[in-house]
């Protein structure tokens, strides 16, 4: 299966993480009748919010905090063994997932680390046969390496995102 059309959805827990938004093309190959390696590839907006003192949210206080926040642009691959649960006569099937991700900022992001990197694990289905819709679900562990200013980045954080495609089962 390669994918044509995909979106991807996700967010980070703790403090400054980012929520981030892209694209994203699923690659499957089929390994055996139940297993398929996955390379996924995504293109992602990562959106951080910045710091809100709370001295500047009270009634009187002229000072207006600087704006913190960052938007910047990142590659994704993420690696995976897929592994078939359920499936239908039609080719189409429930599968679980387990691999990892290594995330590289693309730029913009000053703050933002030389890459983020861990562990991967969800659940998805794909129907079709010649054309196939899918959907999956992941939590991801997310640690950073080298952060350029911010030493919150490095700390392990857990992020869960959504992607949905169209694809072609070549």
């Amino acid at each position: 299966t390669v994918g044509i059309l995909g979106l991807v959805v996700g967010n980070l827990s703790g403090r400054r993480s980012p929520s981030y938004l892209g694209y994203a093309l699923p690659i499957r190959v089929p390994v055996g009748e139940n297993f398929r390696l996955a390379t996924d590839l995504s293109l992602l907006a990562l959106f951080t919010a910045g710091p809100t003192p709370a001295a500047a949210s009270r009634p009187g206080n002229s000072q207006v905090p600087p704006d913190t926040s960052s938007t910047f642009g990142a590659f994704q691959v993420r690696p995976a063994l897929l592994g078939d649960f359920a499936h239908d006569r039609n080719g189409s099937y429930a599968y679980w997932r387990a691999g990892a991700h290594l995330t590289t900022p693309t730029g913009g992001g000053a703050n933002s680390p030389d890459f983020f990197y861990g562990p991967s694990a969800g659940v998805g289905l794909q129907g079709g046969d010649t054309f196939v819709v899918g959907a999956e679900w992941n939590v991801d562990g997310w640690a950073a390496a080298g952060s350029k200013k911010d030493p919150a980045y490095t700390r392990f954080r857990v992020g869960t995102d959504v992607r949905v495609w169209i694809g072609l089962n070549l």
